[in-house]
Protein backbone atom coordinates (compact mmCIF):
# COMPACT_ATOMS: atom_id res chain seq x y z
CA UNK A 1 0.00 0.00 0.00
CA UNK A 2 1.16 3.43 -0.77
CA UNK A 3 1.18 6.34 1.95
CA UNK A 4 2.75 9.38 0.62
CA UNK A 5 4.60 11.56 3.01
CA UNK A 6 2.68 15.03 2.14
CA UNK A 7 -0.17 14.68 0.16
CA UNK A 8 -1.45 18.48 -2.04
CA UNK A 9 -5.22 18.50 -2.92
CA UNK A 10 -6.95 21.36 -4.63
CA UNK A 11 -10.40 22.03 -2.56
CA UNK A 12 -13.45 24.48 -3.60
CA UNK A 13 -12.27 27.14 -1.77
CA UNK A 14 -15.44 28.65 -2.15
CA UNK A 15 -17.32 26.65 0.19
CA UNK A 16 -14.81 27.34 3.30
CA UNK A 17 -15.75 25.71 6.39
CA UNK A 18 -19.11 23.81 5.05
CA UNK A 19 -18.87 20.44 4.89
CA UNK A 20 -19.59 19.68 1.75
CA UNK A 21 -18.89 17.33 -1.23
CA UNK A 22 -20.95 17.45 -4.75
CA UNK A 23 -22.70 14.22 -6.15
CA UNK A 24 -20.89 12.59 -8.99
CA UNK A 25 -22.25 13.20 -12.24
CA UNK A 26 -21.98 11.97 -15.86
CA UNK A 27 -22.61 15.11 -17.04
CA UNK A 28 -19.59 17.31 -16.34
CA UNK A 29 -19.02 20.35 -17.63
CA UNK A 30 -15.72 22.07 -17.20
CA UNK A 31 -16.86 25.58 -17.54
CA UNK A 32 -20.66 25.98 -15.80
CA UNK A 33 -19.58 28.19 -12.79
CA UNK A 34 -22.72 27.57 -11.17
CA UNK A 35 -22.14 24.11 -10.28
CA UNK A 36 -19.60 23.37 -7.64
CA UNK A 37 -17.11 20.98 -8.86
CA UNK A 38 -14.98 19.95 -5.61
CA UNK A 39 -14.74 19.28 -1.82
CA UNK A 40 -14.54 21.77 0.45
CA UNK A 41 -11.55 22.49 2.48
CA UNK A 42 -13.32 21.14 5.55
CA UNK A 43 -14.58 18.21 4.14
CA UNK A 44 -11.06 16.91 2.52
CA UNK A 45 -9.48 17.92 6.39
CA UNK A 46 -11.82 15.10 7.26
CA UNK A 47 -11.36 12.88 4.47
CA UNK A 48 -7.51 13.10 4.95
CA UNK A 49 -8.00 12.60 8.93
CA UNK A 50 -9.73 9.51 8.18
CA UNK A 51 -6.09 8.27 6.34
CA UNK A 52 -3.74 9.61 8.59
CA UNK A 53 -3.28 12.81 7.70
CA UNK A 54 -2.95 16.49 9.20
CA UNK A 55 -3.49 19.77 7.39
CA UNK A 56 -0.32 21.93 7.82
CA UNK A 57 -0.18 24.60 5.00
CA UNK A 58 -2.45 26.23 2.24
CA UNK A 59 -1.38 28.19 -0.24
CA UNK A 60 -2.11 31.51 -0.32
CA UNK A 61 -5.73 31.42 -2.09
CA UNK A 62 -6.64 28.72 -0.04
CA UNK A 63 -7.13 26.39 -2.77
CA UNK A 64 -4.57 23.84 -2.07
CA UNK A 65 -4.27 21.99 0.94
CA UNK A 66 -0.97 20.71 1.91
CA UNK A 67 -1.24 17.25 4.42
CA UNK A 68 1.29 15.64 6.27
CA UNK A 69 1.08 12.25 7.52
CA UNK A 70 1.35 11.70 11.00
CA UNK A 71 4.19 10.07 11.49
CA UNK A 72 5.76 12.79 9.83
CA UNK A 73 4.74 15.33 11.87
CA UNK A 74 7.85 16.02 14.11
CA UNK A 75 7.77 19.85 14.71
CA UNK A 76 4.94 20.91 12.33
CA UNK A 77 1.93 22.21 13.71
CA UNK A 78 -1.71 21.37 12.69
CA UNK A 79 -3.63 24.21 10.78
CA UNK A 80 -7.45 24.49 11.54
CA UNK A 81 -9.63 25.43 8.46
CA UNK A 82 -10.09 28.94 9.79
CA UNK A 83 -6.34 29.50 10.14
CA UNK A 84 -6.10 27.58 6.38
CA UNK A 85 -8.97 30.40 5.17
CA UNK A 86 -7.22 33.65 6.47
CA UNK A 87 -4.95 33.03 3.50
CA UNK A 88 -7.98 34.05 1.21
Amino acid sequence: MIKPRVVVTEVQVEKGSIDFIPSYSNEFELYEDDIPKGASPLSMKKLAETKGYKLVAANKGCYNLFFVRKDCMHDLSELTIEDALKNL
